[in-house]
């Protein structure tokens, strides 16, 4: 699970923002931590324990963690084979969906498109942040990952038929890149 973990850290981020500048990062910007005026304008944003510095794909233009809560499966529970009153607690991944587009547009007005590139994918790397701080989540979160690139979990060997169809390689990624994850997760899998 730990090399495949590894594998996932080293092949999905963007390595070209995976160093400085750093930026702060706010770990709880719920709503009661920002304060609004009577027009909706910020005025400012309180609670600044444990405030940290994260690379740019991890702080302060990076998906909202309560829109990204889909790619942790510890604390996602929505799922189209429960009642509707279990879900309803939950976002649907269409609802979610559309708020990551809401957000990135959002973004792309506020930044005049500059922080676009570092949002799009931003939660992936929060996502393995958050597995790597989190030994609970890791392998839920390794399979959701193995399911998003490769198109079946973890310990499926359905692995390459799912390559060409899912999500990480229709996002344009390169194939060099899913070709070497391709053959270390094939090494791993041999060898264990």
């Amino acid at each position: 699970m730990l090399a495949v973990f590894q594998l996932f850290s080293s092949a999905l981020p963007d390595s070209t923002l995976d160093g400085p500048p750093f930026v702060l990062f706010h770990p709880d910007f719920d709503i009661q931590n920002v304060l609004v005026d009577k027009d909706g304008i910020i005025t400012g944003i309180i609670d600044w324990a444990g405030v940290y510095f994260h690379p740019r794909q991890g702080a302060a233009a990076a998906y909202a963690l309560w829109l990204t809560i889909d790619w942790d499966p510890l604390y996602y529970g929505w799922s189209k084979d429960r009642p509707p009153e279990v879900n309803a607690a939950y976002d649907s991944p269409a609802d979610l969906a559309n708020y990551h587009k809401a957000y990135l547009n959002a973004i792309n007005r506020a930044s005049a498109r500059k922080l676009t590139h570092i949002t799009r994918n931003s939660h992936i790397w929060m996502t393995l942040y958050i597995a790597f701080c989190n030994g609970i989540a890791t392998s839920g979160i390794v399979d959701h990952l193995s399911k998003f690139v490769f198109g079946s979990g973890l310990l499926g060997y359905e692995v390459d038929d799912g390559i060409k169809g899912e999500a990480w390689h229709a996002l344009g990624q390169r194939s060099e890149a899913i070709a070497e994850v391709v053959g270390v997760l094939y090494i791993y899998i041999v060898c264990v």
